[in-house]
């Protein structure tokens, strides 16, 4: 299976031309406007008049999409109370139809098979600031534990510890050590996707130099597909149909 990746669009749409051709689209998070209120509503909006219609549009057989910490409108309960348990829930439904009605499979913590590969999704990260699908760092393996033993690919909107996860904003590593301890003990997991961590962009792979913290190794080629720089910058067309996005799944192991 050829499968093509991003993440952190942030109100931007690739036009067709720039992608190549692949039997799955995988979007790891962050597909609303960075440049808009982050509010339910004008997210809903945005989500049902121009993200819907453009991955409707998109020639992929299948597709799958995952929230991110900006896409407040996909959150159906925010625990922070910043707009209200009763507004979130008034436009999660629709929030989540637009991407639905479009063709594709909207996961969080679920999973999905398709073509004989099992698919899990999340959007969580470990708290930063008041964002959506935020918890700290240490509640997350609740989860994590909720991604299957036989999960071949992951998505999810977050980097783990110590791969593609270099903030420049702090000068840190700020990945999820929760989430790079749940992949040392997913045996049978081949790629993970994911992106939040714009600098982190590229393809990551464990070489065990972690023994002490973590005593298994990460068997899993991890790929940080965000489409942007730390200063919300586009990267170059051209890196989409490079090694970091497009991935033949028989390439791997």
């Amino acid at each position: 299976m050829k499968i093509f990746a991003i993440a952190d669009q942030h109100g931007y749409l690739p036009q067709v031309d720039f992608m190549p051709e692949a039997d799955l689209l995988i979007i790891a998070g962050d597909v609303t406007p960075v440049d808009l209120p982050h509010d339910p509503r004008t997210q809903r909006g945005w989500l049902k008049k121009r993200f819907g219609p453009w991955l409707a549009e998109l020639p992929f057989p299948n597709k799958v999409v995952i929230a991110g910490n900006h896409d407040y409108a996909l959150q159906e309960v925010v625990d922070k109370g910043k707009w209200g348990k009763s507004y979130m829930h008034e436009h999660y439904t629709t929030s989540v139809e637009a991407i639905t009605d479009a063709g594709a499979h909207y996961l969080e913590d679920t999973t999905v098979e398709i073509d004989g590969l099992k698919i899990h999704g999340s959007p969580w990260t470990p708290r930063f600031m008041d964002w959506a699908y935020m918890m700290p760092d240490a509640a997350l393996f609740e989860k994590w534990k909720l991604i299957p033993e036989d999960t071949d690919v992951l998505v999810v909107h977050g980097p783990p510890l110590g791969f593609g996860d270099y903030s420049t904003f702090g000068n840190e590593y700020v990945g999820s050590s929760s989430l790079r301890r749940r992949l040392g003990q997913l045996e049978s997991l081949k790629l993970a996707f994911f992106g939040h961590i714009h600098n982190g962009w590229g393809i990551w792979e464990d070489h065990g130099a972690s023994e002490t913290l973590f005593p298994n190794q990460v068997k899993a080629r991890m790929h940080n597909v965000s489409l942007r720089d730390d200063q919300y910058n586009l990267h170059d067309v051209a890196r989409l149909r490079s090694a970091t996005h497009y991935v033949e799944v028989e390439d791997v192991r």
